[in-house]
């Protein structure tokens, strides 16, 4: 019972680094895209507020308004994803006891 999410749209400041977005891409194993919008947030409540109040009536017509600048695929296979997640897996346990020694 999870949600399944075929891509990431990202904005803000840190999207603009290339090398972190296909990271994303690749730990995913989802594509990345990036849109032109970088206050894509508060572009999103603008539009949630739109549909609340009845002014736009389908979400069709929230996504016409987001423009995607560019995209990232995955270029690692599954065992790749599953080493680094191991890997961070560790690190984040490591970090965890570091204050109890």
């Amino acid at each position: 019972p999870g949600i399944e999410i075929g891509t990431l749209r990202v904005d803000g400041g840190l999207s603009r680094c290339r090398t972190l977005m296909q990271l994303q891409a690749d730990m995913l194993g989802r594509p990345v895209e990036v849109v032109t919008n970088t206050e894509a947030t508060a572009h999103g409540i603008a539009c949630f507020a739109a549909r609340s109040i009845g002014y736009w009536t389908t979400d069709d017509e929230v996504a016409r308004r987001v423009h995607v600048q560019q995209k990232f695929g995955p270029q690692r296979d599954d065992d790749w994803r599953k080493q680094r997640t191991s890997r961070l897996a560790e690190a984040q346990q490591l970090a965890r006891g570091w204050g109890n020694q």
